[in-house]
């Protein structure tokens, strides 16, 4: 069963008329308007400058903030400056949006957040791309990239089909020189061997790898 596409873009769509500056964080497989199965949710990045007013809209049009899964009312922390996430439901058709106010990602040693360096911060909001199909805010595809190799080493411990096929539509965007300034930000020395296990495909490899490296 699936949450209706209309009810997924009503949401775009009224954050859009009130002009909230966000981004789609992810959308793996597609899965997004028409394929989110119920119980799942929207993940948003909502610029800091737009949190309270993300907030406000959201409760004037029929949206229930509720306690996160992985918030602060379930002992998680939010390191180096990151703000409390938000996780809302609709009062009627029970659609869940989860948002941030940083890209984050979880820390491998406790159940905390962190957000990534605050050149990938400022990089998101500069290029930023409308999405004209579906008429919604999303990451560029160097910073997608980025996002996904993190999230999948740090949250996922491993790289599922999904996301493999999500990276594999992005990996040419690891040859910029800034992307792996980016990167370095997270992996550090590890860098180089994360971009070559990805171009050679050694997808399986990599986990493991970065969880034994000791060249730092």
């Amino acid at each position: 069963m699936f949450y209706k596409a209309e009810d997924v873009r009503a949401m775009f769509q009224l954050l859009n008329d009130y002009e909230i500056n966000y981004l789609l964080t992810k959308n793996i497989a597609d899965e997004l308007p028409d394929k989110l199965k119920l119980g799942k949710d929207i993940d948003l990045i909502v610029h800091i400058e737009d949190y309270e007013k993300f907030q406000a809209v959201l409760n004037h049009f029929g949206w229930q903030r509720i306690i996160h899964p992985r918030g602060k009312e379930r002992g998680w922390g939010f390191m180096y400056g990151a703000h409390e996430n938000l996780k809302f439901r609709h009062s009627v058709n029970t659609l869940e949006v989860d948002a941030y106010a940083e890209l984050c990602t979880k820390s491998i040693e406790r159940n905390a957040w962190l957000p990534l360096d605050k050149v990938i911060q400022k990089s998101i909001w500069e290029n930023k791309v409308w999405d004209a199909a579906n008429q919604w805010w999303i990451m560029d595809d160097e910073n997608m990239v980025i996002y996904l190799l993190t999230r999948s080493v740090f949250e996922k411990n491993g790289f599922s089909d999904a996301y493999v096929r999500e990276i594999e539509k992005r990996k040419k965007f690891l040859a910029n020189p800034t992307a792996r300034q980016k990167l370095e930000k997270i992996f550090f020395k590890f860098t180089d061997t994360l971009i070559e296990k990805v171009n050679g495909g050694g997808y399986g490899k990599i986990l493991l790898s970065y969880l034994t490296f000791t060249d730092y």
